[in-house]
């Protein structure tokens, strides 16, 4: 099961959560990126970057279009994933659509039976608790070169999944 969210919402997410506000080390391209010095370990194992001569171009990026990357690399890599396995062992589910019919769907094709009332499901949804509250990242306007880093970076897969930018 894969569930997505539209990359704008995953973006606006992942920058008020600080993630690429520091300038990345990396000066020996013989090592992964995130075994060299850098500020806290666990980043390296949850914001993937890319390596070799692939860092250059990434690192001259926005934050907004490092994350468009980041989106676009993580889901590129299921769906490709996803293509063998046999057909109707996955399932794509998007977040903007996911209600309590879906989630029952969703229940069914894991072949559990849901211990979640419809009211239930619906306190759920609405309590968002790792929310935000404010701060970098909330504007609803990107700037012109971040608009167009975002889509170069995660236009193609985003219409994959039936997402425009």
């Amino acid at each position: 099961v894969l569930l997505i969210r539209h990359p704008d919402d995953v973006i606006r997410s992942y920058l008020r959560k600080g993630w690429y506000d520091r300038s990345i080390a990396y000066r020996d391209r013989s090592q992964v990126p995130g075994f060299q010095a850098c500020e806290h370990f666990h980043h390296f194992l949850g914001r993937p970057i890319p390596s070799g001569d692939e860092f250059q171009s990434w690192n001259q990026l926005t934050r907004a279009g490092k994350l468009a990357w980041f989106w676009s690399t993580v889901n590129r890599m299921v769906a490709k994933q996803f293509e063998s396995l046999p057909r109707g062992k996955t399932h794509i589910q998007k977040l903007e659509t996911l209600d309590y019919h879906s989630y029952l769907d969703l229940t069914d094709f894991l072949g559990i039976e849901s211990q979640v009332t419809r009211r239930e499901f619906q306190r759920i949804q609405k309590a968002r608790p790792n929310r935000s509250r404010g701060g970098r990242g909330e504007r609803e306007v990107w700037s012109e070169l971040e608009r167009e880093e975002i889509s170069q970076q995660a236009g193609e897969t985003a219409t994959i999944f039936g997402y425009s930018l």
